[in-house]
C-alpha cells in the first residue's frame, strides 16, 4: 500500500471513530441528559410558543421530585406523544377549579405563571371563565395533574385524567430558537 492509500485509509478510519464516538454522545446526551423539543400548538401559550425550540432537563427530574408548578415533558399514551404541560395536582391531592380560582385541598392557590393581559384578552376582560369550573378530582397516588396555561386550548388531565408520574420524561424548558426569545422556564 502506497503512503497515499495510508493516509486516506488512516482520515477515513479517525473519520469513521469520530462519527461513531459522536453518534454515542449524541444519543447518551438525549436519553440521559437533555430532551430536545419543539412546541407544537398553543396550549402552553403565552409562556411558550408554537414553534419555539430547546430542551428539556431529563437529569433534573431524575434527580430531584415533581413540584407543584413545574412544566414538565410527559408522554399521553392515547395521543402516543409527547406533552408540555404545568403540574398543578400532586399524588393524593383534590384539584378543583371554581371561578376561575385552583384549590388544592380546598386552598385557594395563586397561580402567579398566568399572564393577566392574556388572561383578560382571550375572555374578553373576564366575559367568561379561562378554566371552566371542574372538580373536585382526587390524583391517584404516583399520578400527576397538568394543565396547558392556555386553559381555553389545551388538551390536559381535565380531559385525560391525571398522568402516571412514569409518563413525565423531563422538567424545565430552555428555549434557545428563536434566538430572541431565549428563555429558562424552571416552574
Amino acid at each position: 500500500m502506497t503512503q497515499k492509500k495510508r493516509s486516506i485509509f488512516k482520515e477515513f478510519k479517525d473519520l469513521m471513530k469520530t462519527a461513531i464516538i459522536s453518534v454515542v454522545v449524541v444519543f447518551a446526551m438525549t436519553k440521559l441528559v437533555i430532551k430536545p423539543i419543539e412546541i407544537e400548538g398553543m396550549s402552553m401559550q403565552p409562556t411558550l410558543l408554537n414553534k419555539q425550540r430547546g430542551f428539556s432537563n431529563i437529569l433534573a427530574h431524575k434527580i430531584t421530585p415533581i413540584k407543584r408548578f413545574d412544566i414538565v415533558i410527559i408522554y399521553d399514551a392515547i395521543d402516543r406523544d409527547y406533552f408540555v404541560k404545568r403540574v398543578v395536582g400532586l399524588e393524593n391531592e383534590v384539584i378543583e377549579f371554581r371561578n376561575d380560582v385552583l384549590y388544592v385541598n380546598g386552598e385557594a392557590i395563586d397561580q402567579p405563571f398566568l399572564d393577566e393581559n392574556y388572561v383578560m384578552l382571550t375572555t374578553n376582560d373576564h366575559q367568561f371563565l379561562f378554566t371552566k369550573d371542574f372538580g373536585p378530582v382526587k390524583v391517584k397516588p404516583n399520578h400527576v395533574f397538568v394543565l396547558g396555561d392556555n386553559r381555553l386550548n389545551s388538551t390536559d388531565s381535565r380531559v385525560r385524567g391525571a398522568y402516571p408520574v412514569k409518563n413525565i420524561i423531563s422538567k424545565h424548558i430552555y428555549i434557545v430558537y428563536p434566538f430572541n426569545q431565549m428563555r429558562f422556564y424552571h416552574n
